[in-house]
C-alpha cells in the first residue's frame, strides 16, 4: 500500500510500495539496465553526464556519457516518482558477471568470446537465439525485449548476462 504525503517545497513524496533503484556507480561508456515496474517516463537533469532510455513497462537503460552525478527519475504508472542519485566514474572497474548487459539489435548477432564452455542456456528463446562455437558462442537477437543469457565455463566459474534486444 502506498501513501502520499505533502510536504512544503516538495511536489510528492511517496512511502510504502514505492520503487527504490539501488544504481551502483556507473563507468563512462558503461550500460546498466534497470528493472522499473511499469515505468512510464525516465528523465536526467544532467544529459552530458547520463543518457537514460525507457525500453519496454519494466526496464530503463542508462548509460554513462562522462564523470560526475545526476539525477535520474523515473516515473510509474499512477503517477509515482522515484528520484535516484547515479554516479558516473572516468573509468569502470571489472564488472561483476551478474551486472553485464549485453545489447543486440533483432535480426543481429554479436559474437561472445567464451572460450572451454561446458554448457549454455538463454532464459527466453522467443528473445535470443544462441549457437555455440570454437571461441565461445554466438548470441542474435530475435525478438525485442529482455532475457538472461547463463554459461557454464569447464573450470568451473560460472557467469550471467542480462540481453536486451533492440528492435
Amino acid at each position: 500500500m502506498q501513501k502520499v504525503i505533502e510536504v512544503p517545497g516538495l511536489e510528492r513524496v511517496a512511502v510504502g510500495d514505492a520503487a527504490i533503484l539501488d544504481v551502483k556507480p556507473l563507468g563512462k561508456s558503461e550500460l546498466r539496465l534497470l528493472d522499473v515496474p511499469k515505468v512510464q517516463r525516465a528523465t536526467v537533469d544532467a544529459p552530458a553526464v547520463l543518457d537514460v532510455k525507457v525500453i519496454d513497462e519494466g526496464h530503463v537503460l542508462v548509460t554513462g556519457l562522462a564523470p560526475g552525478q545526476a539525477k535520474l527519475t523515473t516515473v510509474s504508472a499512477g503517477g509515482l516518482e522515484s528520484v535516484t542519485l547515479v554516479s558516473v566514474a572516468e573509468a569502470t572497474q571489472a564488472v561483476d558477471a551478474g551486472e553485464s548487459l549485453l545489447v543486440v539489435k533483432r535480426g543481429a548477432s554479436v559474437e561472445v568470446a567464451a572460450p572451454k564452455l561446458q554448457r549454455v542456456a538463454v532464459g527466453d528463446a522467443e528473445i535470443a537465439d544462441i549457437v555455440a562455437t570454437d571461441k565461445g558462442l554466438t548470441l542474435k537477437g530475435l525478438e525485442p525485449g529482455v532475457t538472461t543469457l547463463l554459461l557454464w565455463h569447464a573450470d568451473g566459474r560460472r557467469a550471467a548476462y542480462q540481453v536486451l534486444v533492440q528492435p
